[in-house]
């Protein structure tokens, strides 16, 4: 009962993991083209194009930053499962 109980309760955690660690790697990906769209602005001196790209650079670092304190949660949270089902396992056993 402990160990369906223990499935149950990270099954939703996990796949919030993965969907947000997949989210991060879309977006690092983005930002890294916005990063080359910028260098190769920058060597355009194309004021508009800079213009256009800072904000949406700026945005997509703070996507990421949010996405990362996200998964920092949800990994505390798959962490604190794991430890209270191992300590219920353990008083079975001991």
């Amino acid at each position: 009962a402990i160990i369906g109980e223990r499935s149950r309760r990270l099954k939703p955690i996990n796949q919030a993991i993965a969907k947000t660690e997949n989210t991060i790697e879309i977006e690092e990906t983005r930002l890294e083209t916005l990063n080359q769209e910028m260098v190769q602005a920058s060597q355009d001196q194309d004021g508009r194009r800079i213009a256009e790209l800072s904000p949406a650079i700026r945005k997509c670092q703070e996507t990421i930053d949010r996405l990362f304190s996200e998964l920092e949660k949800l990994y505390a949270d798959k962490e604190s499962v794991e430890t209270e089902t191992d300590s219920q396992l353990k008083a079975l056993d001991g």
